[in-house]
């Protein structure tokens, strides 16, 4: 039988983002940056879905959204401040838990 277990988002560790990122060792500010970009990825899959936190762990692939949201603030250290940043896999899979269509 296949182990459909997965990283709920409340589980994600900073471990498993270096680990996803493919980084090597972390100083400190490294570490509060990646800190900084995962709560800003939650809080961004937040006001998109319109989900409350506490639901996020019910959907798998929302943890390959906030992993993707990870990489991408990370890899251009920029926060998205508008529709045309965000990239068509995370807009995807964050429109398809959308509950707040207005």
């Amino acid at each position: 039988m296949t182990d459909l277990s997965y990283t709920k988002i409340s589980e994600i560790t900073l471990t498993d983002l270096v680990d996803y990122l493919r980084l090597s060792e972390l100083d400190s500010s490294q570490t509060q940056l990646l800190t900084t970009i995962q709560a800003a990825a939650v809080n961004y899959v937040v006001g998109v879905t319109g989900l409350q936190l506490e639901q996020l762990d019910n959907y798998p692939d929302l943890t390959l959204a906030v992993f993707a949201l990870v990489q991408d603030m990370y890899d251009n250290r920029t926060i998205y401040v508008d529709k045309a940043n965000i990239s068509d896999t995370v807009s995807t899979i964050l429109n398809m838990y959308r509950t707040n269509l207005l």
